[in-house]
């Protein structure tokens, strides 16, 4: 067979048809491959799509966190500030609970705003706000006079320390918040120097009454989560002093403040002359680094109440010890018979006219003090108080005929201030006997004599002591009689006097379901008492009140003669 030779194959190439030029657009396709645009690329258009899609919710997800986002915390931290007035209108009540209760007490102050939880969108940091004390500045009051307490509000100028307590918040959001500021019982919003706005409607002054509460601690803790404040009362219960202008000047306060004289009259507003209340004029002078709050008030008598808390810590035990003495009982200029005796009551008090623990010692000029055994003394040192009181039983001396006088004072009576000491001067009643004791006289119905106090000799009825019962309701008194049977026909309660303040005194006794009134005239007995001649006796009268540590004088009127007995209950 013979094989082509090359000019045979250059002969084929030249006669075989163009196949490029001849073959069908499908074919060329089907040897060159897809076309881009057609059915085969669609996994391309849907990442495309995809993302297309991405970009969109981007730009969603972009546009939220730029606008809604911030709103919201806005939002979110505007309804913060209105918790947090709320807590520091709580931190005001509990001030003042703390003052006029003796109460201590907690607030717990939310100290920054909590963003909620947004998925796939970012919060702000959370911001720390700040709760402080400021610096201490002094309250004056000028013009006071009292005729509780004369020997200390004599109408000249008296300052007492104290603080404004403020809370400072921090936001990312919402706008030149405003400072919440406790000054002087008012709790307001600052908004800027010249604008505050109250959060209550309490201040200092209601009428005629004054509260002054005095804050002391010094405090500034700024953090995110909430922080509790202590109120811990330092001179409490604020008790009332009335007190009136002296020199025919008015009363004037004066009060540091960080607010406006706009400011404060919008929370006065109610309280000014001009609108049926007694301030006659209110005036805030500018200074550094508080403004002074000028205030003068109508003429007229005022129910003054002062008290100190310490807020968020301890505060200066020195601002509360004992700074003079007022004289609650027995300086009324009333006479006294020979062989009577009177209660003369004292009360030690601070600056802030509230009762405070101290000494007390006695002194007496033309008469003598009536121990709890009977026996008298003309000087009495050093006497403890119960919750600031001091008591004593005085009687006349035989001999004087014109007054005494009882001299109390805190301490040592040598370096006293005039303000540590009371002066009780008590007249001596005209006696139909020219002075001389009256004569015991147990037929005469109107007899007051209080003389034969406690006897203790052979045959006569004893006072062996008095206990409580009945959840200190009841006094059960017990007496020895050495001498025959003897009978009580009448009896008397000739005074009481409670084992503390908060006791009371009760108006009547009950004995043997007989009503005898305190400090009332003999009252003859429905069931005479029988104190047998052997063992002992025992009387249970019923006061209704707190009996325990009470003294208290017990008169009997036998069928022959009538003993006195002073009776402190153990």
């Amino acid at each position: 067979m013979d094989r082509p030779t090359h000019s045979d194959r250059r002969q084929r190439a030249r006669t075989t048809p163009d196949t490029a030029r001849t073959t069908p657009d499908s074919a060329r396709q089907a040897a060159t491959g897809p076309d881009t645009f057609g059915p085969g690329n669609r996994g391309v258009s849907e990442v495309l799509g995809a993302v297309l899609v991405f970009g969109i919710v981007l730009t969603l997800l972009v546009l939220i966190q730029v606008n809604a986002v911030p709103a919201q915390n806005q939002q979110v931290e505007f309804e913060h500030n209105q918790r947090v007035q709320a807590d520091m209108l709580d931190l005001d009540r509990a001030v003042l609970q703390s003052a006029t209760g003796d109460v201590p007490g907690s607030t717990r102050i939310e100290m920054s705003a909590r963003y909620p939880s947004r998925f796939f969108l970012l919060n702000p940091s959370v911001r720390s706000g700040t709760v402080s004390t400021l610096p201490s500045e002094e309250i004056t009051i000028r013009n006071a006079e009292s005729p509780t307490a004369g020997n200390y509000l004599t109408g000249d100028s008296l300052s007492f320390s104290t603080r404004t307590v403020q809370y400072r918040p921090s936001y990312q959001e919402y706008q030149n918040p405003p400072n919440t500021v406790y000054e002087h019982n008012s709790l307001v919003n600052a908004f800027d120097e010249e604008t505050a706005l109250p959060v209550d409607s309490g201040s200092f002054i209601d009428g005629s009454k004054i509260v002054l509460v005095t804050v002391d601690g010094s405090f500034a803790r700024s953090s995110t989560s909430s922080v509790a404040l202590e109120t811990t009362p330092m001179s409490a219960p604020a008790q009332t002093v009335p007190v009136t202008s002296g020199s025919g000047d008015p009363i004037t306060l004066e009060l540091p403040t960080t607010l406006s004289n706009s400011s404060w009259h919008r929370v006065l507003e109610d309280e000014l002359a001009e609108n049926g209340g007694q301030i006659d004029d209110l005036t805030v002078v500018e200074g550094d680094p508080y403004n002074t709050l000028e205030v003068t008030l109508s003429e007229g008598t005022y129910d003054l109440r002062m008290a100190r808390v310490a807020v968020g810590g301890s505060g200066d035990g020195t601002q509360v010890q004992p700074h003079y003495l007022a004289a609650t009982d027995g300086n009324d200029g009333a006479t006294l018979r020979h062989g009577e005796t009177r209660s003369l009551d004292v009360q030690v008090r601070d600056k802030f006219n509230n009762a405070v623990d101290g000494e007390v010692t006695w002194q007496a000029d033309g008469g003598t003090f009536v121990q709890a055994d009977g026996s008298p003394v003309s000087t009495l040192e050093d006497v403890q108080t119960e919750d600031g009181e001091a008591s004593v039983l005085f009687q006349l001396d035989a001999e004087t005929t014109d007054e005494a006088t009882v001299t109390a004072t805190i301490g040592d009576p040598g370096g006293a201030e005039p303000r540590e000491t009371v002066t009780f001067t008590i007249p001596v009643a005209t006696d139909p006997t020219d002075g001389e004791p009256p004569v015991d006289s147990p037929d005469d119905p109107d007899d007051d004599s209080t003389s034969n106090i406690n006897p203790s000799e052979q045959g006569n009825v004893v006072l062996e002591g008095a206990t409580t019962a009945n959840g200190n309701q009841n006094v059960v008194v017990t007496f020895s009689n050495s001498g025959t049977t003897r009978t009580v026909e009448r009896l008397r309660l000739l005074f009481y006097m409670p084992g503390g303040p908060q006791n009371g005194v009760p108006e009547e006794g009950t004995i043997n379901g007989q009503s005898v009134p305190v400090a009332g005239r003999w009252v003859t007995l429905d069931e005479p008492i029988t104190i047998s001649s052997t063992g002992t006796t025992s009387v249970t009268i019923k006061f209704g009140t707190n009996a325990n540590k009470a003294f208290f004088g017990l008169a009997f009127d036998f069928d022959q003669g009538h003993s006195n007995y002073f009776v402190q209950v153990d």
